[in-house]
C-alpha cells in the first residue's frame, strides 16, 4: 500500500470524488468494469481536474477501449489544452 501523500491542494478531495464519477461514468455506459477499470479512469479524471487536456493518450485509449466516440467539434468549443 503506497504512503505517498497527495501532492496538490486538495488532491485526496479531488481523487475521492473522481472515483465516484468514475463508478458513475460506467453505469452510464451500461458497462461492468474491472476493479483496475475504475481506478485507472479515476486517475485519467484526477489528472483531467489538473490540466483540461483532453488529448491525453489515457483518455484516447480509454474511449478506444470502450468503444466510445467524440465529435470532434464539440472538442473545439469545449475550453481545453491543444
Amino acid at each position: 500500500m503506497s504512503t505517498k501523500e497527495p501532492t496538490r491542494n486538495g488532491e485526496s478531495i479531488i481523487r475521492q470524488s473522481q472515483l465516484e464519477r468514475s463508478i458513475e461514468i460506467f453505469t452510464l455506459m451500461g458497462v461492468k468494469p474491472s476493479l483496475r477499470e475504475i481506478l485507472r479512469l479515476s486517475q485519467l479524471l484526477t489528472e483531467f481536474q489538473y490540466n483540461w487536456n483532453l488529448d491525453n493518450y489515457g483518455l484516447i485509449k480509454f474511449e478506444k477501449h470502450f468503444n466510445q466516440t467524440t465529435d470532434s467539434d464539440l472538442l473545439t468549443d469545449v475550453p481545453h489544452i491543444s
